[in-house]
């Protein structure tokens, strides 16, 4: 997959705006997050249609929505857009981030697991400046 240059931007800001909520709900615990949603950050760190698509499927994890479910409802809101195949994928790392949150994975391999979606070619320097290389 390759993304425009607009679309690395989002990604960037997806793999960002995941690591530091993954960084919040392991430290202090998947309700922690809804004060982070009821600002509206994450709407507004990842912007546009990306950062709704987060806020609505964290939301249901923060309240405590099975993952299959978080899951199926990531998929259908996904289909139902009319998407270009970059904006799919955009669409299944917010999800791939989501279900990482919900199982409780350790911070840098959510960053990892975000950041191999985008073929960022200076991957290990990506991960090391966003401080995931720490955990």
């Amino acid at each position: 997959m390759k993304f425009t240059e607009e679309e690395m931007e989002i990604a960037r800001a997806i793999v960002k705006e995941f690591f530091s909520l993954s960084e919040t709900a392991r430290r202090e615990g998947l309700l922690a997050l809804d004060w982070v949603l009821g600002e509206g950050i994450v709407s507004s760190s990842i912007g546009g249609k990306y950062g709704e698509f987060a806020q609505i499927l964290l939301k249901n994890v923060v309240d405590g929505i099975d993952l299959s479910a978080v899951q199926q409802i990531g998929k259908t809101l996904a289909a139902s857009s009319e998407l270009s195949d970059g904006d799919n994928a955009l669409f299944e790392m917010i999800i791939c981030g989501v279900e990482s949150i919900q199982v409780g994975d350790n911070p840098r391999i959510l960053a990892q697991k975000l950041a191999a979606f985008t073929g960022i070619e200076n991957y290990n320097s990506f991960l090391t400046d966003l401080g995931a290389n720490d955990y």
